[in-house]
This record gives structure tokens, sequence and C-alpha cells, in this order.
């Protein structure tokens, strides 16, 4: 590994972006996304999303470098699943 790919490395196992991405791996829906997709009573539609889909749904989202990409990315994820369809390929 280079150095500055080393410093990186080191950077995130600092303030927890190494581990940040581990729930979304065990596909843990965070808060804001659970109260999102049972207002808009998505949430059995995302339960039937494979679990490549939602790792990756979860990865979007969680990766959102501000709050208000994140909550749009929330409220597209929720308004999507509404229509059983995954939020990160734009088809809607």
């Amino acid at each position: 590994m280079r150095p500055e790919g080393q410093v990186n490395v080191d950077s995130a196992l600092v303030d927890g972006r190494w581990e940040g991405l581990d729930a979304h791996e065990r596909l843990e829906v965070p808060p804001d996304l659970a109260a999102a997709l049972n207002a808009s009573k998505a949430r059995a539609n995302w339960d039937t999303f494979s679990a490549s889909s939602g790792k990756e749904i979860l990865t979007w989202i969680g990766t959102a470098q501000k709050p208000d990409t994140r909550d749009a990315r929330i409220e597209k994820t929720a308004r999507m699943a509404t229509k059983n369809v995954r939020a990160q390929f734009d088809r809607e």
C-alpha cells in the first residue's frame, strides 16, 4: 500500500469510517430510513429486495456527505420502494 493509502486507512480507523459500512453489510436499516419506509408503506417491498440491492442502497444513503443529501436519498428510497423499484437505479 502506498503511504497516502495508509494515511487514509489510519484516518478511517480513528474517525469510525472503517466500521461505518459494517451495519450496511448486516442489512441494518437505520431509524430514519425505517421511519420513511413505514410512513410510505414501502417496508413490505423493501423487505423483498435482494441482499445485494439492500447493501447498495444502504451504502448509497450512508455515504451521503451532507444531511440534506442523506434526507433526499432516504426520501427517494422510500418513494421508489413504494413502487417496488430500487432507488439507486434512477428508474421512476
